[in-house]
């Protein structure tokens, strides 16, 4: 593969695994019972950590605020039994919203704790808001309407609006979805693909051309998983006896123009080479994926198509886009999955 939850967690923020949650030796204040529709206004400064609870029964979901005023608020939730689930912080300025979703997988007390996301930042206040718990069904309900809007945001964000600048269009896509900039970590496209995850074995074939015969690559192993920080993001790790590496993007998915963006770029002593590919998402078992390649100025449009036979054999075959608009095949790669089990980066 070329270069460029948590239970049943929910986040209409940036989910960050990467980030410092709750931790001993803070500063805490006694744990605050939120109800719904209640404003609780609080101050912070370097060091706090403020802990709100709520009861939820299996099934059930809460949907909570966070207007920060002056201070970047860092949501952290945690389970019954004490289990991160994860945190919660979009990138937004100190004046904006924080949107919290959490979906209970057992019935219990959560937690949900609040830190500075800058431990040297400067005070401020926030205010948190509980506003509603819901059953499945209204939970269901609830995720319909906001899938909607996210789509209509997609769809603003794929007409060209040449007369409008970048803060106009960003108030556009504020008005058709308030939490807009906070996409969601585990929309269904990136959770439908988590199948990718895991250790593959790679047998590349390049297909002859004018130039050359027809080339089989020795098979080599690759290990597939989404970044524990940017989880719409999928990277590779190519792995060879002498070292582990390293892993490298494979694509990952844009959730406001809800496609697969694949991006990458080399330099050596020949020059700079490039690559810049999108798709929607799988379809009848294909993801498809189209765009420009350049090396030395010169500029072609491939196609990479991703077909999955199984769940343990993916065949990903690149086209070339000829002049009568025909398509040339340049290249296989048969994957075979050995394991879902993927080897720590350094």
């Amino acid at each position: 593969m070329t270069p460029l939850s948590k239970t049943s967690l929910l986040l209409t923020g940036l989910l960050l695994f990467s980030l410092p949650g709750y931790s001993q030796g803070k500063k805490t204040t006694a744990p605050v019972m939120l109800k719904a529709g209640k404003v609780i206004t609080q101050s912070m400064k370097t060091g706090d950590s403020h802990e709100y609870q709520v009861q939820l029964k299996a099934g059930e979901a809460l949907k909570a605020t966070v207007a920060q005023k002056g201070v970047d608020v860092l949501v952290t939730a945690y389970g019954p039994d004490g289990t991160k689930l994860g945190s919660f912080d979009s990138p937004t300025n100190v004046d904006y919203m924080e949107f919290v979703t959490v979906v209970a997988p057992q019935t219990g007390r959560y937690r949900l704790v609040m830190t500075p996301f800058n431990p040297k930042g400067t005070p401020g206040n926030y205010e948190v808001k509980l506003e509603r718990i819901m059953n499945a069904a209204a939970y269901a309900q609830s995720q319909a309407e906001d899938r909607k809007r996210a789509d209509a945001v997609a769809a603003y964000l794929q007409t060209p609006h040449p007369g409008q600048s970048y803060d106009e269009q960003r108030a556009e896509m504020l008005k058709l979805d308030p939490a807009a900039l906070m996409p969601t970590a585990t929309v269904p496209e990136v959770e439908a693909a988590r199948w990718l995850e895991g250790t593959w074995t790679a047998a590349t074939k390049r297909y002859a051309t004018p130039g050359s015969s027809e080339v089989t690559l020795p098979p080599s192993t690759r290990v597939v998983r989404f970044d524990p920080k940017q989880p719409a993001m999928l990277t590779t790790l190519t792995v060879t006896e002498a070292e582990k590496g390293t892993f490298q993007p494979l694509m990952a998915f844009e959730p406001h123009s809800r496609q697969w963006v694949q991006v990458s770029m080399e330099a050596d002593e020949a020059g700079i080479s490039w690559e810049m590919l999108k798709g929607r998402d799988w379809a009848n078992n294909q993801l498809v994926m189209e765009g420009e390649s350049a090396f030395m100025g010169m500029a072609t449009h491939y196609r990479h198509t991703w077909a999955k036979t199984d769940e343990n054999n993916v065949r990903r075959l690149v086209e070339e886009r000829k002049a009568d608009g025909s398509w040339l095949p340049v290249a296989e790669t048969q994957f075979v999955k050995q394991s879902p089990t993927t080897i720590s980066a350094k």
